[in-house]
Order: structure tokens, then sequence, then C-alpha cells
């Protein structure tokens, strides 16, 4: 949770960058994710599970993916949250994180080979976003972003989660 809340810049940054006390309160608010009353987690050794199912992540956006407050079962996939329409899934064969077609539940990306790693590159993509949000030259660095989505690639282990990363952060 703390890598979570370690996202948002500090609200001096947000309201130098022109977005006021109240919209640097409510973007610094969203990642400060708190215990649901869900109840015992699905699966404890998986870091997404748990954290859909153990915490309320209803104000939690990083980019395009936002989280679901339960789990869904389609298939082989455990629905997690969505990338705009379509579905942020676990596959319960790999362990994969990939995103699922909302029309038929074809993967669309491929994030990360596991959760841990996923949300490793989520959070420094989420870093990232962040400060393009305050800085209109980085905003606007095709160069810096693809850099960007580059590492977070790495981070979620290689190069084949490339294109995900770059569609997270703008990356054309």
């Amino acid at each position: 949770m703390s890598e979570l809340r370690s996202i948002p810049l500090d609200k001096a940054v947000y309201m130098a960058a022109g977005i006021g006390l109240q919209g640097a309160e409510k973007r610094i608010n969203s990642y400060q994710v708190s215990r649901s009353n869900a109840g015992k987690a699905y699966d404890e050794s998986n870091s997404l599970i748990h954290l859909v199912q153990m915490y309320d992540l209803s104000r939690l956006e990083i980019g395009m993916i936002s989280f679901s407050s339960s789990i869904e079962h389609q298939g082989d996939l455990i629905i997690i949250g969505k990338f705009e329409a379509d579905f942020l899934c676990i596959s319960q064969i790999t362990k994969e994180i990939v995103i699922a077609s909302f029309e038929d539940y074809s993967t669309i990306y491929r994030c990360s080979p596991n959760s841990d790693l996923f949300l490793e590159a989520l959070i420094a993509a989420g870093r990232f976003l962040e400060r393009c949000s305050v800085d209109n030259e980085l905003y606007n660095n095709q160069v810096l972003i693809c850099n960007q989505a580059e590492l977070c690639a790495e981070i979620a282990g290689g190069n084949k989660y490339l294109n995900f990363y770059k569609t997270l952060l703008g990356c054309f």
C-alpha cells in the first residue's frame, strides 16, 4: 500500500501547476486506499487479487486502469479491473496479467508474467503520469514517454509487454 501512496506528487506541485487545492487534494486522496470489509482474500499469494478483495480501490485510477470492487470469473480469466472499456485480468492458467477485449475476452495486451511485476511497473507508470500531469514539456515529449514505456516493460518482464505500456503512457 505504501507504494501506491507514494505515486502522487506533493500538494504544492499540483497547485503550482494550476490544479487548485480541491483538485490537488482529490488527486492525492485517490491514492489513499483503505481496507474494505470484503473479508478474506481469495488468493493471498496473488498480490492483485489480495489488493482488489482487501482494499477499497474505487477512487484509484492509474492512466486508463481502474480496479473492480470485486473479482469476477470469465472462462480461465479472473477479472480485477478495467483498461478503458476492456478488462484487466489474471490468467488462472499462467498467472499472466492481460487485457482482454470487452467483446469476446480475447487477449489484446499482455502486461506482465505475474501480479507482483505488474504492480511494480504500474507504480512506475503512475509516478510518470503524475509528473506529466503537471509538466507540459514532459507531457509532450514523445522520446521521454517512449523511454518510460520501455522502462515499465522491462520492470514488467521484458519487451513482449512493451505494447501495453506504450498504450498506457501514450507513446506513439
